[in-house]
Formats: structure tokens, C-alpha cells, sequence
């Protein structure tokens, strides 16, 4: 049975903390490896929301059949930029964790601002060792 569920949280730093809770709770009976995956990579998304997007933030969970998609959007039109973590400090790391530790990730843009999203392979082994954006829509 897909899960599906949206939640908007307001453009600020706690945003990122009451995402992840939103997630585990969303996810609730999914393998604990693969929640915390998500928890991760969404407080990623929405710390990038909320420090380089526009309100509103929006994270919506879908889970359909063996894939586990999260998106988070925001009102601004600017995609995000895939750089090189290696050797940053601070900023600039989050996206190369989401690369690195997702099935797959990209962005799509709206009429409206974007989302960024990233999905993981339910039951899968947890991190895979590499993913790639592909810059279309989530599966």
C-alpha cells in the first residue's frame, strides 16, 4: 500500500529537526538503517531549504512499492549545484551526502520553485556506494 504524506514547515533552523521526526514517523515499519538514511538526507534537504530556498518549505514521504521517495520544496527557482565535499568546511556538504548515500536523487523544477528529492530501494542494503542525479522527475 503507498504511503503518502506532506507536511510544511516554516523557513527556519529547527525546520530540519521537526522534519526528521516527521519522516520517522511517516516511515514507521521500515527498516531502522533506512530511516535513519532518510532522517539524514531530509534534514540535508530542508537545512538547504531553509538557508538557500524560499518559504514555503514543503516535505512529502511517498513509499510505493519497494521505493522510498522524499522531496523537499521550496520557493525558490535556483537549483542546487552538486560540488565536491572533499576538503569543505561547513556549508557545501549536504548534497554530496544526499548523492552518496541515496538510490537515486534530483531535482525538478515548478512554475513555483523546486524540489529536491532522493529516493532509497525499501529493504534494500541501506547505503548504496554510489548514486547519480538524473535530474528528472522521482520514480
Amino acid at each position: 500500500m503507498p504511503v503518502l504524506a506532506t507536511r510544511r514547515f516554516p523557513n527556519e533552523a529547527l525546520s530540519a529537526s521537526t522534519a526528521r521526526s516527521f519522516v520517522r514517523t511517516t516511515l514507521h515499519g521500515i527498516p531502522a538503517l533506512q530511516i535513519g538514511v532518510a532522517e539524514l538526507l531530509t534534514s540535508e534537504l530542508v537545512s538547504n531549504a531553509v538557508l538557500h530556498g524560499r518559504a514555503p518549505t514543503e516535505v512529502t514521504v511517498e513509499v510505493h512499492d519497494q521505493i522510498i521517495t522524499v522531496s523537499v520544496s521550496d520557493g525558490s527557482s535556483e537549483l542546487p549545484v552538486l560540488s565536491e565535499a572533499e576538503g569543505r568546511v561547513g556549508h557545501g556538504r549536504g548534497l554530496p551526502l544526499v548523492a552518496a548515500m541515496s538510490d537515486d536523487w534530483g531535482v525538478t523544477p515548478s512554475d513555483v520553485g523546486k524540489a529536491v528529492w532522493f529516493t532509497l530501494v525499501r529493504n534494500g542494503p541501506g547505503c548504496p556506494a554510489s548514486a547519480h542525479a538524473t535530474g528528472s522527475d522521482p520514480p
